[in-house]
């Protein structure tokens, strides 16, 4: 290699050095910007992010690599995940850059949106992305009562998607899951869930819905209609869990269901604590 070479060489790994120092001091200092903002990036700071992102698409090696490290390390601190991530996936969208989508997809950026994960999530959960893409059905059945036990609010988007899932334990898991986060936002998935082809669904969403109380009253009165017998006699039990007046009218009514196993679930839930009305009790059920 000649002098002029070796330069040049030189040359260029000094201002690639530069670079990369410089996208260090940015990144110590953005890392405490976007923590106090928290909820939104102001100008300042996307400016900032923009840099980063573009050292993605760098010439140099050790830029691109330097630039991914400080953008993961901030999507990944739950301090700075929510304010950072909607940003990212519009920067990708936006971008024309091959490289910097790639290495954004690699960060789960899309993932992350898609299955409704939060940095109050993140911080409980730090594999939780994991958890809910994992091809073991046992892990996803696993995450999704530990997101049950949890009483997250956050936690009701990925249990609504875990609802989906092809396994019937996972989505029964996720169906009592979202009975514990007593979330009105889960009463809609919960109500489609009453349809699942698998009874042990059907029963784990009625009674979930019976955890949630007064506004799930309407969509457990519908499902009373189902022609299953043994879902009739869950979405009775589970009425009868809401401890509601209005659930006493559609209750009195399935004291006189055709199938005894209804009946006697109808009779135990008006027995339920709140329900003890003069309409109630005066019906002597033939069970």
């Amino acid at each position: 290699m000649g002098r002029p070479d070796v330069l040049k060489y030189n040359n260029l790994f000094a201002l690639s050095m530069v670079v990369f120092l410089f996208l260090l001091v940015c990144t110590s200092c953005l890392a405490l910007s976007v923590q106090r903002s928290q909820s939104e990036l102001t100008e300042d700071i996307k400016r900032k992010i923009d840099k980063l992102l573009d050292g993605l698409a760098n010439e140099q090696y050790r830029v691109r690599e330097a630039a991914e490290k400080e953008i993961a390390n901030l999507l990944l601190n739950p301090k700075t995940f929510d304010a950072l991530l909607p940003y990212l996936k519009q920067r990708m969208d936006a971008t024309k850059d091959i490289e910097v989508r790639v290495r954004l997809g690699d960060m789960k950026v899309q993932q992350y949106l898609d299955l409704g994960i939060t940095g109050h999530l993140l911080e409980q959960f730090p594999d939780i992305l994991t958890q809910l893409s994992s091809r073991d059905s046992g892990v996803r059945e696993k995450i999704a009562k530990e997101l049950g036990d949890s009483k997250n609010p956050d936690a009701v988007k990925p249990l609504v998607n875990l609802l989906g899932d092809a396994d019937e334990s996972v989505r029964r898991a996720a169906a009592e899951a979202l009975g514990k986060t007593r979330e009105e936002k889960a009463i809609e998935p919960l109500t489609k869930a009453i349809s699942d082809p698998e009874p042990v669904v059907c029963e784990a969403a009625a009674e979930a819905l019976g955890k949630i109380g007064e506004k799930a009253v309407e969509p457990l009165t519908k499902a009373l209609t189902d022609r299953d017998p043994k879902l009739r006699s869950k979405v009775a039990c589970a009425l009868g869990k809401t401890k509601e007046a209005r659930a006493v009218e559609p209750l009195i009514k399935m004291v006189a269901d055709a199938d005894p196993g209804v009946r006697s679930a109808a009779a135990l839930a008006l027995g339920e604590e709140g329900h003890q009305s003069s309409g109630a009790t005066s019906q002597s059920p033939q069970v």
